[in-house]
């Protein structure tokens, strides 16, 4: 924090999905003490399913955090659909992501072609994320995906 110039320890609003806790007992205050150890204090509020996706997803009225049960290592969207999420204005914008490096990458991500071009630019909107921390993805250790590998269209 002291590299960003930040002195002082700061409040953040953590709005946070009441299945999330439900799944992950414990989980959340991993997190806090985490961010509590580099001055980041978080001020938690659990609200039910439906009041979260109200909150972030259509007011996006968290301050600057928000927490919710996605897969066992994150979105496991298609490609084409992952990159929409940062899109600044994208209806799936959780984070509130607005920036122009972002959206060229999404821009180009729509017309990319070959396959390659596509995959060059996917690395690159990926490494952006990671280099910018819009995120941060927590491994969710009690979730889990079954299949019957007879079942046609889906895969592990």
């Amino acid at each position: 924090m002291a590299e960003a110039g930040v002195t002082t320890p700061f409040h953040t609003d953590v709005v946070v999905s009441g299945d999330f806790i439900d799944a992950n007992p414990g989980l959340i205050d991993i997190v806090q003490n985490y961010f509590a150890e580099i001055g980041v204090i978080m001020d938690i509020r659990a609200l039910d399913p439906i009041t979260w996706l109200t909150t972030v997803n259509t007011k996006h009225l968290q301050d600057a955090f928000a927490m919710r049960n996605q897969s066992m290592l994150g979105l496991t969207y298609e490609p084409n659909v992952q990159i929409g999420k940062f899109k600044t204005g994208g209806r799936t914008n959780y984070p509130i992501v607005s920036d122009p490096n972002f959206d060229t990458l999404y821009n180009q991500s729509i017309t990319a072609s070959p396959i390659d071009a596509f995959k060059e630019v996917l690395w690159q909107a990926n490494k952006l994320v990671a280099e910018q921390q819009y995120v941060i993805s927590i491994c969710q250790p009690k979730l889990f995906v079954m299949y019957q590998p007879w079942t046609k269209g889906f895969s592990a």
